[in-house]
């Protein structure tokens, strides 16, 4: 069915995930928060959950891209770009962010924090002729129940599909990160 979505600061729906019984949205426009979606009417409500985000770490994307999305950022509002929404069985909420390849941990309870993805990931992507292109990283990410494994969306040129497992101290590849391109 099509909803109208209420309440949203920047508009911009960009991912859509349920959570346990709840529907969850991100907006590619709004840097500080998510928003759970009331769907007890026709239209639906957007309620925000405000985010303290750290900085973003480098994740090894050129000096090229970096500057285009902040250049961009002046005039699309917002840096961060976050295009997809996913969750654990814990909770926890993952987003991506497509402007730095990065992904963002919201944990049910306590502040959010970059997952620290291995700069492999990037690496390969790239070599694989994924990540070359501005406003072209990724669109959209799951993440399996366990929370220990997320699979990555490349959108456009060269799509592919990439996967990353938690580590001890970061997310690395299993052998190879690209599965897909």
């Amino acid at each position: 069915s099509e909803h109208p979505v209420k309440g949203m600061r920047g508009g911009n729906l960009s991912g859509l995930a349920l959570c346990g019984q709840d529907l969850w949205t991100v907006s590619d426009r709004d840097d500080d928060q998510i928003y759970k979606l009331d769907t007890r009417d026709s239209a639906w409500q957007a309620d925000a959950v405000k985010l303290e985000v750290p900085a973003v770490p480098d994740t090894g994307l050129p000096w090229g891209l970096k500057s285009r999305t902040w250049a961009a950022s002046f005039v699309r509002g917002g840096d961060l770009d976050f295009e997809g929404i996913s969750c654990d069985a814990a909770g926890n909420k993952y987003v991506i962010s497509e402007a730095h390849a990065a992904v963002l941990q919201v944990p049910a309870q306590g502040a959010p924090a970059w997952l620290k993805i291995s700069p492999i990931m990037v690496r390969e992507a790239r070599a694989s002729g994924m990540l070359l292109h501005f406003n072209a990283l990724f669109e959209g990410l799951a993440v399996n129940p366990a929370g220990d494994r997320i699979w990555l969306a490349a959108e456009r040129e060269r799509r592919g599909l990439l996967l990353v497992k938690r580590g001890q101290t970061t997310w690395d590849c299993d052998g190879g990160c690209v599965l897909l391109s």
